[in-house]
């Protein structure tokens, strides 16, 4: 049997806290061990400062169990061994945890399911947990410096190095990039054993195209080699075309959407889109022989400046240049927004003005492709010589959308080149219409400057956010463990755990009414500018230290009526009914009670 090159399969189990407050961040932590994927300490693999042994880790991805609260799986590219043999990290649930947990690191081994062996190096991992409990992972297998074939790994416990199936998948390509596997989430014993491997595939003659294989039944036919299926997504009449990184996600009726890059030309030309497909209907009845009918390619955002080629890459002091490349998300909570679908991305700006982390919205349209939305700009509050990059997004079980980035705030104005950069996180209650604050979520700034010489780093090009519950779980490259020495690789994964706890149903009863929860938004208003008080925290929903009428607007939103449990709120129809139906009322109601609140109170008025 041949051994993955050190993979750290990680899985940590989160005690559940409950915040008090509106947003509670759990302190960030190392996810990678510092004596390297095998655990042990003093070998040519450790990445430990005090021994001066610096390695780098980057580009993780990360999945949360969908039935298991705290449980979370992360992968990414590992450095350990040198970058000629990169490898993959792994990890595995550890129930017996403190808060914030250790996490456990375990190397995989090949079950010997497949002919295929391992070739010198493996990059670009992607990992997921399915509706049934099964662990799985995906990434690239290397030969010579050439991305060579796509592997999957599966695993019914996900710890340890037993129990592991690993496959090879090739659909004819000559190169592959960023492979990510995605799993269902229901329960559902239809759909749960569901499972999709999207890439970018390369052929001979440079024609690039976004490939998609899926399975019903935990990946076997990856496994076992033997029945797999291979479409391609995106346009045969745009062969040239770069495409990398695609990203995928299930929806709530196990509907399956794509969205990826796309660039008509090398990457030195600025202009860029982000092309989207899927199906409705994944599987058809009569699958395999019936294929599944996509409704695209759709092109939904069309000659953006992407960040690889412009001031970004300029003020940065990077090995590679930064991405633009998308990630999606898709609302399967069943509360008010199901059903949406979400793609995030990074354009680019010019002089000092920072770039724009712009979301789209769609709402399915079936047969036809979904239905978008004009793009939403998340980071609007940033200073104007900073940077962003690399964003990703997920939907917690309650609807509320979250999407993470790097950012360059933190820094002096006048430092413009090799800024320090910090992670920061947004969050949004109503379908991604508007967005709280920006948030700082990593607990110190990586700084890529050097002391002496010269270091370009290797951030790679993506992070990865999932949730669970009511927690965004981010992951990402940090380079606060760089000693600032030339000489030194630097580049560890963090992670940490946000809850959003901001819900305009206060009493908890499932609906949000005049009666229980107006009430106590009332108590909690405050005004334009004035610290709300003490306990009001879950009525700052835009997180700018007040409750006043921008709150108030989002709460009008979120009003369903007594007894009408809608886990988001936002009942679209008026009057709204309360006191067991007897009494009905509008908005405007609502927005006059306030109104004579405030001035009995003499509060600025909504």
């Amino acid at each position: 049997m041949a051994l993955l090159a050190p993979v750290a399969l990680l899985v940590h189990l989160w005690s559940y806290t409950p915040a008090l407050c509106q947003i509670w961040i759990e302190p960030d932590h190392q996810v990678n061990d510092p004596n390297g994927p095998d655990g042990l300490a003093g070998t040519a693999a450790a990445d430990d400062p005090n021994t001066l042994t610096f390695k780098t880790q980057f580009e993780p991805w990360i999945a949360a169990h969908p039935l298991e609260l705290g449980v979370v799986f992360g992968a990414w590219n590992d450095f350990s061994h040198g970058e000629d043999l990169r490898s993959d990290g792994f990890g595995a649930s550890n129930l017996a945890t403190s808060d914030p947990p250790p996490w456990t690191h375990d190397l995989v081994v090949d079950m010997g399911l497949s002919s295929d062996r391992w070739s010198d190096a493996q990059a670009d991992p992607g990992c997921a947990i399915g509706g049934n409990r099964m662990f799985y992972q995906s990434g690239i297998d290397w030969t010579g410096g050439t991305p060579f074939g796509v592997y999957f790994a599966r695993s019914a416990t996900g710890f340890g190095v037993a129990g592991w199936e690993v496959g090879f998948i090739s659909g004819g390509e000559d190169s592959f990039d960023a492979p990510k596997v995605t799993a269902g989430r229901s329960a559902d014993p239809l759909r749960m054993n569901r499972v999709y491997l999207v890439w970018a595939a390369r052929d001979l003659f440079g024609r690039h195209s976004i490939m998609l294989s899926q399975d019903p039944n935990s990946g076997e036919s990856w496994a076992s080699g033997t029945g797999r299926q291979f479409y391609t997504l995106s346009d045969p009449t745009l062969p040239t075309y770069i495409k990398p990184a695609p990203v995928g996600d299930v929806g709530p009726g196990g509907e399956f959407y794509v969205a990826w890059f796309r660039k008509p030309g090398g990457f030195a030309v600025a202009a860029a889109d982000i092309v989207f497909n899927g199906s409705y209907i994944p599987f058809p009845a009569n699958w395999p022989g019936d294929p599944p009918v996509f409704f695209g390619p759709q092109t939904i955002v069309q000659g953006f400046d992407t960040i690889e080629a412009g001031h970004t890459d300029e003020r940065t002091n990077f090995r590679d240049a930064l991405a633009s490349w998308p990630d999606i998300a898709v609302d399967t909570s069943g509360c008010q927004f199901t059903g949406n679908i979400y793609v995030v991305y990074v354009e680019e700006t010019t002089g000092l003005s920072p770039n724009l982390v712009k979301v789209l919205v769609a709402r399915p349209n079936p047969p036809g492709a979904p239905i978008w939305s004009p793009p939403v700009v998340v980071n609007h509050d940033v200073p104007a010589h900073s940077l962003q990059w690399m964003a990703a997004i997920d939907v917690d079980r309650k609807g509320r959308v979250g999407i993470m980035w790097h950012d360059t705030r933190e820094s002096e104005p006048e430092v413009t080149v090799n800024q320090p950069f910090d992670v920061f996180f947004a969050f949004s209650l109503d379908g991604g219409a508007t967005w709280s604050k920006n948030i700082r979520v990593s607990g110190d700034s990586s700084r890529p400057q050097r002391l002496i010489g010269s270091r370009e780093h290797k951030v790679g090009e993506y992070n990865g956010m999932a949730s669970s519950r009511e927690s965004f779980n981010p992951m990402w490259m940090d380079l606060r463990r760089w000693s600032g020495n030339a000489a030194d690789e630097a580049g560890d994964i963090f992670t940490t755990r946000i809850d959003v706890t901001a819900w305009a149903d206060f009493d908890n009863d499932c609906d949000v009414d005049l009666t229980g929860d107006y009430t106590v938004f009332e108590a909690c208003y405050s005004g334009d500018g004035n610290p709300f008080p003490p306990g009001c925290g879950n009525a700052d929903f835009d997180a700018d230290g007040d409750v006043d009428g921008a709150d108030f607007l989002i709460f009008q939103k979120l009003l369903t009526g007594d007894g009408n449990c809608l886990c988001g709120g936002g009942a679209s129809e008026e009057p709204f009914s309360d006191h067991a139906r007897q009494t009905w009322y509008t908005r405007t109601d609502v927005r006059a009670c306030l109104r004579n609140y405030c001035v009995s109170h003499v509060l600025p008025l909504p």
